[in-house]
């Protein structure tokens, strides 16, 4: 039901919707912590712990690192690849023919409509003569039947 309401209610700038951000944003974080058998409510201290944590958490490894210049070796060394250079170039072949064939697509599709282009100005010019044409000539009965047409 309440993802109903955010389908229906979410998209325009309603009270609802600052009251479901409002409700979020007090829910979402972190209120208490308990550190060291304790439990401490005050955001500063709760900052400063979380902070101290994921620093002395990636300092051990960069602490075991002696030379930081080949930052591939860096890199390798704790990022672990998920996927081989092989997958990868695969992977890449594929998206390349992808985009390739959508291109071919849409290239076609443009000379398609060139053509178009180019019949429909060949169709207006051609009508436009034949209509030239039958105008002039109605115009010139019209004219030698009235008596206005001067030889």
């Amino acid at each position: 039901m309440a993802k109903m309401l955010w389908f229906k209610d979410v998209d325009i700038n309603t009270a609802f919707f600052h009251a479901v951000v409002k409700r979020r944003n007090n829910s979402s974080g972190i209120h208490c912590l308990r550190i060291d058998n304790k439990v401490i409510e005050d955001p500063k201290l709760i900052e400063d712990h979380i902070l101290d944590f994921y620093k002395n958490l990636y300092a051990e490894f960069i602490s075991n690192v002696q030379d930081t210049s080949n930052m591939e070796d860096f890199i390798g060394t704790y990022i672990p690849e998920l996927i081989s250079s092989k997958e990868n170039t695969i992977f890449f072949l594929n998206v390349l023919i992808f985009w390739k064939s959508r291109m071919l697509f849409l290239i076609l599709i443009v000379i398609v409509l060139l053509v178009l282009m180019v019949l429909v100005v060949f169709s207006i010019i051609l009508v436009g003569k034949l209509f030239g044409q039958m105008f002039a000539m109605l115009f010139n009965s019209f004219l030698n039947k009235t008596g206005f047409f001067l030889k």
